[in-house]
């Protein structure tokens, strides 16, 4: 098992004020950090509930990897670091990046985003957030449901504005809610798909068969809800070379030749 180092790094930061790449991925973040202006690669070890606001002094910074098991709120400027490109937690599980959602319409997009891992997102806002990803290749994500009412149904899932999105790994968290949803109109260059959670039936699952570049498939805990899945319309799943089904009870499937 790795082990968290703990030294003071004042000396060590104002010292290498030009270094670009730091990984620090077994050492706690310092408020020192947002000196190193010229960083382009964060890596960092955090016992923290907030990344602190101070991070977008880091205007240059590409990618930040933060290791810690548990949600960690991202500041409300978080919109300011134009050049992030690839923004990843690392941990055991649960783990998650919760986005500010206040005054959302008064932030530009962060248009250099190509990955995101993970998301922690509500059914109020999620799609209000992803907009400001517009060119996102890679984004996995938990979907809360806080402030549903139990028994609400028709949530509907709309990604096709993510018109780059070749990856996406998402999970509807609040399943004891077991609400009916719809999926609509995903992204048409999705390579790899990821579900669990939103207990679809499985005649949704047309939306996903008719993706012209899906090649893989994981469905897994409660992604979809049923005993039967019919196959049966031609032209589905083309190029799908894999498939995994986890936790279902399925009792029938059938495809057609």
């Amino acid at each position: 098992m790795d082990q968290v180092v703990w030294f003071n790094l004042s000396f060590f930061i104002r010292t290498l004020k030009l270094v670009r790449v730091l990984d620090l991925s077994q050492i706690h973040l310092g408020c020192e950090i947002e000196l190193l202006v010229q960083l382009r690669y964060l890596a960092v070890q955090g016992m923290m509930k907030t990344i602190p606001s101070s991070i977008v002094n880091l205007s240059n910074l590409e990618t930040f990897v933060l290791h810690f098991s548990g949600w960690v709120v991202l500041p409300d400027n978080i919109w300011n670091l134009k050049k992030l490109r690839h923004l990843e937690m690392k941990g055991n599980y649960p783990v998650g990046f919760c986005l500010p959602n206040d005054n959302l319409d008064n932030y530009a997009e962060l248009c250099n985003l190509d990955t995101f891992s993970t998301a922690i997102l509500s059914w109020e806002n999620w799609e209000k957030i992803l907009r400001k990803f517009p060119n996102i290749r890679e984004l996995k994500g938990k979907l809360l449901e806080y402030g549903v009412s139990a028994g609400e149904s028709n949530k509907v899932l709309v990604l096709y504005h993510l018109s780059r999105l070749e990856s996406l790994n998402v999970y509807s968290y609040e399943e004891r809610y077991a609400m009916q949803y719809q999926i609509e109109f995903f992204p048409l260059n999705l390579r790899k798909l990821t579900l669990s959670g939103f207990k679809l039936p499985w005649c949704k699952i047309s939306a996903i068969g008719c993706l012209p570049n899906l090649e893989v498939l994981k469905l897994l805990k409660g992604a979809f809800e049923g005993e039967v899945w019919n196959m049966e319309e031609a032209g589905q799943f083309l190029k799908v070379r894999f498939l995994k089904l986890a936790s279902f009870r399925l009792v029938r499937w059938t495809a057609s030749e």
